[in-house]
């Protein structure tokens, strides 16, 4: 598990992308990897022709 950089998981439901967890190691944090993710979830929920994105945080400094 120490090698895993980053990860999220998520589900679609109609035109939603439910995006339920993303996680960055400490090591890759301020690296964009967390941007790329993100950018990279968003082109998924485009190619399956999702026009919302839900996410919800645990922490108001998550966004």
């Amino acid at each position: 598990m120490e090698n895993l950089l980053a990860g999220a998981n998520g589900f679609t439901h109609w035109n939603y992308f439910f995006l339920a967890h993303l996680w960055v190691s400490d090591q890759q944090r301020g690296k964009g990897t967390g941007k790329q993710l993100i950018q990279t979830i968003e082109a998924e929920a485009r190619a399956r022709k999702c026009t919302h994105l839900w996410l919800v945080t645990f922490s108001f400094q998550a966004v």
